[in-house]
C-alpha cells in the first residue's frame, strides 16, 4: 500500500533560483491556457509542481502534458498551467 503511495505523489520541481532565458524558456502557449516551459532535468511528469520566480514573488504552475526530446533524455517542454492559490 505505502508503495502505491509514492508513486502517485507528485513532485514540486523548484526554478525559483534559475534565470529566465539561460536555464528555462517560457512562452505562451497558443490555443491552450498556460506556458509552454523548456528547460532540462530529468523524472518531471504530469501533475508534479514548478515552482517559478517573476521577480519578487514566486508562481506555482502544475505540469500538464510533458515531452522529453528524443535526442536529449533530460531536455523537456511542458504545458503548464498555473495553480490557483
Amino acid at each position: 500500500m505505502l508503495g502505491s503511495f509514492f508513486r502517485l505523489a507528485h513532485r514540486v520541481h523548484n526554478f525559483s533560483h534559475y534565470s529566465f532565458g539561460q536555464d528555462y524558456i517560457l512562452e505562451p502557449a497558443y490555443g491552450e491556457s498556460g506556458f509552454l516551459m523548456t528547460s532540462q532535468g530529468d523524472d518531471i511528469k504530469p501533475g508534479d509542481l514548478v515552482i517559478l520566480s517573476n521577480g519578487s514573488a514566486c508562481t506555482q504552475y502544475q505540469v500538464k502534458e510533458i515531452e522529453y526530446y528524443f535526442d536529449s533524455c533530460d531536455i523537456w517542454t511542458a504545458l503548464l498551467n498555473p495553480v490557483n492559490s
